[in-house]
């Protein structure tokens, strides 16, 4: 009895020796997918004690989802054997494998299979679920694992840790490049620009290569955010002109993000303004929304940024539930527009140095502006902004109509999106004079027809979706006096 007990125990580490110097094969297969840049799987299929085929994880090389070693090495001892069936045939792999294997295993009618390190997230040999042990998958196979686990298990983590490595080098490469065409200044440079109480940061943007967008965000002071607010300034300011309302937002129990246009405020900018483009713009600000998973919007607009709102809604209607339009200017052809801040802008913009256009609205400004604010928007064209920024002025802020044929819809696609919900949601706030509201149709303009529409208030006051502290926050910020504004 004794005899046939250590004759036994031979037999086993015998058979032990062995399965480790053929799962030593797997393992170099597996270094070479890693060499290659492949997730490092190997393996090898044996016949009696004859190497039939060797292979490794090369769906990258090959671009084939289904070229998993397992996979490979099937396919290449059928062609040795002249035969798909593999009957008596052992395979040796460095990770459990995936149902997709596991049915190449079945199909083939491996004898048995042996693996080295188990895969907690898609092993189906026990770790996520055991096709080999449901007796309604015929035929089966054998399995055994942790043979040379360890080995298996240091060429995956060691593998991973340099993919790793190599990934933060990529991410921090892309941060710091900058397209050659475009200009990045801290945003401590910009004008106006103020300590901020909210967090800044950038997204690096898939669709302008080589520029980020600058934002600003804070989140709320409540377990679970109530609303999320995106604020999109106008375009004589930046992201920082709402900061000062986003703690009253938050206390509210909202997350509040403030994104900076290309071209404005802390984001990349274009060196020379035909290279703006409004469909473009659009789609970097629908890509940061994408990136924070933004849903359920409410937007609050400045001035004219009113155009890149209701462009948004027409782009993305259920995302966008809301709209607070303070002291809102569009760009249209109705007799209202030719009196507004746009006008004088345009002058400003196409003659250069006669800032004496726009002195009237600076004087309504003087109370609610910072002085590094009001003395960058009254100092001389060249000082206070770039040429190439404010160039792209008709490119970045269009009529609603050219806004909306430039990224291939029409009024109607817009007017289809507001509902009695989100009309009722949504409100026109005119507190400056020089702030444009149409209170009703002029003529067959769409767009006054659009905004008669909307609710509209001539004050600032809570309208149930922000707090009165907030409220009394913008208006001490972006409001002056309601006056009429003389022609």
């Amino acid at each position: 009895m004794t005899h046939e007990f250590s004759h036994r125990s031979l037999n086993l580490l015998d058979q032990e020796a062995i399965d480790e110097a053929r799962m030593r094969v797997a393992l170099q297969q597996a270094q070479l997918a890693a060499d290659q840049g492949e997730v490092p799987v190997g393996a090898a299929l044996y016949k009696g004690g004859t190497l039939i085929a060797q292979a490794h994880n090369a769906p990258i090389s090959l671009c084939d989802p289904s070229a998993h070693a397992e996979v490979l090495v099937l396919k290449a001892a059928a062609q040795v054997l002249g035969n798909y069936r593999l009957e008596d045939c052992t395979l040796y792999v460095t990770l459990e494998p995936c149902a997709m294997c596991a049915g190449a295993i079945f199909n083939a009618r491996v004898r048995e299979v042996i693996y080295a390190a188990s895969d907690a997230k898609s092993g189906v040999a026990g770790s996520v679920t055991n096709l080999f042990a449901n007796p309604q998958l015929n035929p089966h196979a054998q399995i055994r694992g942790g043979v040379l686990k360890a080995q298996s298990v240091s060429l995956l983590q060691d593998f991973f840790k340099a993919q790793r490595h190599l990934q933060r080098q990529d991410t921090h490469a892309l941060k710091a490049f900058l397209r050659e065409d475009a200009i990045r200044k801290p945003i401590e440079n910009m004008p106006g620009f103020h300590a901020l109480s909210c967090n800044s940061s950038y997204l690096v943007l898939s669709a302008l290569p080589g520029m980020r967008l600058h934002y600003l965000h804070a989140r709320s002071k409540s377990d679970v955010a109530l609303k999320s607010y995106v604020c999109l300034h106008g375009v004589n300011t930046c992201s920082n002109v709402f900061d000062p309302i986003a703690p009253s937002l938050c206390e509210g129990g909202a997350n509040v993000f403030a994104p900076d246009m290309i071209g404005y405020g802390g984001s990349d900018r274009f060196k020379k303004s035909q290279a703006y483009d409004f469909a473009l713009a659009m789609r970097s600000l629908i890509e940061w929304m994408d990136a924070k998973d933004l849903q359920e919007i409410g937007l609050i607009t400045h001035d004219a940024s009113i155009v890149w709102a209701l462009v948004l809604k027409a782009l993305q209607p259920h995302r966008i539930v809301s709209v607070l339009a303070l002291n809102p200017c569009l760009k249209d052809k109705g007799a209202l527009a030719l009196q507004g801040l746009y006008a004088r802008l345009g002058d400003w913009l196409k003659k250069g140095l006669r800032i004496q256009h726009l002195q009237p609205h600076f004087a309504d400004l003087s109370h609610t502006l910072f002085e590094t604010q009001l003395s960058a928007l009254s100092s001389p064209f060249e000082q206070a902004f770039e040429r190439h920024v404010f160039g792209a002025f008709d490119e970045l802020f269009p009529s609603l109509e050219e806004a909306l044929a430039s990224v291939g819809l029409e009024m109607t696609d817009l007017l289809a999106h507001l509902s009695p919900q989100f009309l009722a949601q949504s409100v026109l706030m005119n507190s400056k004079p020089c702030s444009l509201v149409a209170s009703e149709s002029l003529g067959f303009d769409p767009a006054d027809m659009l905004l008669s529409r909307f609710s509209q208030s001539e004050a600032l006051q809570d309208r149930d979706f922000l707090s009165p502290a907030c409220f009394e926050q913008l208006g001490q910020f972006l409001s002056a006096p309601v006056r009429t504004l003389s022609a």
